[in-house]
């Protein structure tokens, strides 16, 4: 790595030439402010393309070193797992969210019960089930997690896989069950109704607050004027 810019640079062949020479630096103050550290606690180490993971539980980039969960301040696989069903809930209807949940389950648990089944280790993307159900970026992504590898074609998950993380997510999915949406809420109305009833609600509220002070305002004056024809009197 550049020890200025932290790029990379290539390893020369002669161990007498200049390994930074033909070697393009940014070694601005500003290029060099903008670089991360390791995230894990009391490193101090800058982060540039060869050293750098991303923690997909945390979501932060760590060094090399710290690479695996116990050596940095990580999350739990059920609070990651929580953390991208949020996600996952906010950018889908409730029913699309129900069945992605219930068919990652399945996809899963059939694994899980019978590793030594091929067909439930192949998910073809020609499969109405897999094209609607699982369609959506949070979905695919955690079948990659688990083992699962995307072709042209299909989602493979091979027998060499290690399903040990595929055995914490379907237990961290158990946990966070998610019922099927009901009729009610299917024929609900959109988030667009619920915005106006609060707008009209808004401005209820501010008629009825400018009639109180009205009324208070003439109560003040008929007050005022009965106390200044006593006077007077």
């Amino acid at each position: 790595l550049c020890p200025r810019c932290g790029g990379p640079v290539p390893a020369a062949c002669d161990r007498g030439a200049d390994p930074l020479e033909g070697h393009t630096c940014d070694g601005s103050p500003d290029a060099l402010s903008q670089r991360k550290r390791c995230a894990a606690k009391g490193c101090r180490e800058l982060l540039g393309p060869s050293n750098k993971v991303h923690c997909w539980r945390c979501q932060q980039d760590v060094c090399i070193r710290h690479r695996f969960q116990e050596e940095h301040d990580c999350v739990t696989v059920e609070v990651a797992v929580a953390s991208a069903l949020r996600a996952a809930r906010a950018s889908m209807t409730p029913t699309e969210f129900a069945d992605a949940h219930a068919t990652l389950q399945k996809v899963f648990g059939n694994i899980l019960s019978d590793p030594g089944n091929d067909k439930y280790r192949t998910l073809k993307k020609a499969n109405a089930v897999v094209s609607q159900k699982l369609r959506h970026p949070a979905c695919i992504e955690a079948l990659k997690l688990c083992g699962f590898v995307e072709t042209e074609e299909a989602f493979l998950c091979s027998r060499v896989a290690d399903l040990t993380l595929m055995g914490e997510m379907s237990a961290a999915l158990k946990a966070t069950a998610v019922p099927p949406p009901s009729a009610g809420a299917c024929a609900a109305r959109p988030k667009v109704a619920s915005a106006f009833e609060r707008r009209t609600d808004h401005r209820r509220l501010e008629q009825a607050q400018a009639q109180s002070l009205q009324e208070v305002r003439q109560l003040q004056k008929a007050r005022y004027e009965a106390g200044g024809s006593s006077a007077s009197s």
